[in-house]
């Protein structure tokens, strides 16, 4: 799931990658995109994981990709609706 929400949203589509996040437990969306859109994780443990395996300037463009623009605000919206789900659920 990260994979394809950090490295190929882009190819899959909102409409593809929202059939994927429905198919989820929102309970657990809720963590991973906590976790994933936690700017001290992205821009610290993650990053730093992320330089043993990929050179700096494709790990600071991803990071940068992930933390702004268009890919931030479809995320967020992701997580409100896990969110929501999840209190529903609970409720």
């Amino acid at each position: 799931m990260a994979y394809l929400t950090i490295f190929r949203l882009e190819e899959l589509g909102f409409v593809q990658y929202r059939r994927l996040v429905d198919a989820k437990e929102p309970q657990k969306l809720v963590v991973f995109f906590r976790y994933l859109f936690n700017e001290g994780y992205l821009r610290g443990a993650v990053r730093d994981d992320w330089l043993k395996l990929y050179d700096k300037e494709f790990v600071d463009e991803t990071v940068e990709k992930v933390w702004t623009g268009v890919f931030y605000a479809a995320a967020r919206l992701f997580l409100n609706m896990a969110v929501c789900i999840a209190r529903a659920e609970i409720a």
